[in-house]
């Protein structure tokens, strides 16, 4: 028996192994191409990709005694600051700051329920809409809490896992034409290990530009990356946070879990033509040397 425990143990160790050396190749292979070249190759090597993301997540990390489960800790999150008055304390909270900044004086309940407005729609009923970007199979679709909580999940990918083809749509996230139809329409924008594996801090930036433009006012942006994407000192995730701060966020949460580093922002800043265009006028040199990872460098 325990020789049968130790042969399974091998060829499952082998077979991740396997995958695990397919996914890093194809991710050497964008960096040396670049994104566009690199993500047009066959068609057939993004489908074994995607097939093979979709096994390690749902048959090797899933079932890991060590596993960090990225996609409940999304929905937690998103369940607190929705259902569980997240929200209203930070709208609360803010509209207070602005009133006191404004009149010298700390406002009403009555005037801070008013002031509110459509804002908590959300929190009352209406469905909570998700963005996964870079979900191969969309797994937030089929967890119980996504039901439990009334989210209505979007997962787009470059390429959907072949099995999951009907429940992903098909999408560059970094091409804007692409991006646009979900301008301000999203209560929450989920990337798990999505910006480690695009090949430079630019497009790093600009996968960040499109998903606050995805956001509503006062919508949820989650992060999840991997620990070792950056030096051990951790000084990169104060980094990434003041990047995002840069962009009208405000930090919610940083969570440090055994894998990976858990990150919830909040956009504090309507979706204007001004502020967009402010994010265009930002010195990208300074800003994007903060999105730099460990792979950058080799």
């Amino acid at each position: 028996m325990k020789r049968e425990l130790y042969e399974e143990q091998q060829a499952r160790k082998k077979r991740q192994g396997e995958l695990s050396d397919l996914i890093k190749s194809t991710h050497e292979d964008i960096r040396e191409k670049g994104w566009e070249a690199g993500t047009a190759q066959n068609p057939e090597h993004l489908l074994k990709y995607a097939s093979a993301m979709k096994t390690l997540a749902t048959e090797m990390w899933q079932t890991s005694r060590h596993h960090d489960d990225r996609i409940l800790w999304a929905l937690e999150c998103t369940g607190q600051f929705y259902r569980e008055g997240g929200l209203v304390k930070v709208l609360e909270k803010n509209i207070r700051r602005e009133k006191y900044a404004k009149d010298g004086v700390l406002p009403s309940p009555e005037s801070v329920c008013a002031a509110r407005g459509d804002t908590l729609d959300v929190c009352q009923g209406r469905r909570i809409r998700l963005l996964d970007v870079g979900s191969c199979f969309n797994p937030v679709k089929t967890h119980p809490l996504t039901s439990a909580l009334q989210i209505e999940p979007c997962a787009i990918d470059l390429c959907p896992a072949p099995e999951s083809i009907s429940d992903v749509e098909t999408m560059d996230w970094l091409k804007s034409d692409q991006v646009e139809k979900f301008r301000g329409s999203m209560d929450v924008v989920l990337m798990s290990l999505v910006l480690s594996y695009i090949p430079t801090p630019v497009l790093r930036f600009r996968a960040l530009q499109h998903a606050l433009r995805s956001l509503r006012y006062y919508g949820l942006l989650l992060l999840v990356h991997t620990r070792t994407q950056g030096p051990r000192s951790g000084e990169w995730i104060t980094e990434w946070e003041s990047v995002l701060t840069s962009l009208g966020c405000v930090r919610y949460v940083r969570q440090i879990k055994r894998h990976v580093v858990c990150q919830a922002f909040i956009k504090m800043v309507p979706d204007t033509e001004e502020f967009a265009r402010a994010w265009d006028r930002e010195t990208l040199a300074g800003v994007c040397a903060k999105l730099k990872i460990t792979a950058d460098s080799k």
